[in-house]
């Protein structure tokens, strides 16, 4: 279900509480899952996630190899763009699964 554009912030926090787990980049729908109760798996090229990152307990922060947490280079700016594909779809994947088994998260 695709609902940008189309969803309140009350609204979206209220589906975001609904999940096990949300996948997301340093965003505001990141930090409301977080801010819901929502484990979150937060993918992280550039942007400096100890700065960033989600509150709480449970989350997984995968960050690009070697990344120097600049906000100043664009998401188009090659180095954006090779940082976020160094993080494999598999390590995405094997971070969901982790919280999924996770003590505490509902089935």
């Amino acid at each position: 279900m695709n609902r940008c554009g189309r969803t309140t912030l009350a609204s979206l926090a209220a589906c975001l509480s609904k999940c096990r787990v949300v996948v997301a980049n340093d965003s505001g729908g990141m930090h409301l899952a977080a801010a819901v109760g929502t484990r979150v798996v937060a993918v992280y090229g550039l942007t400096d996630s100890a700065k960033t990152g989600p509150l709480g307990e449970g989350h997984a922060v995968l960050t690009a190899s070697g990344a120097r947490g600049n906000r100043r280079v664009g998401r188009s700016d090659p180095e954006s763009q090779a940082a976020l594909r160094s993080i494999s779809p598999d390590r995405v994947m094997l971070a969901v699964e982790e919280r999924l088994a996770a003590p505490g998260n509902p089935a």
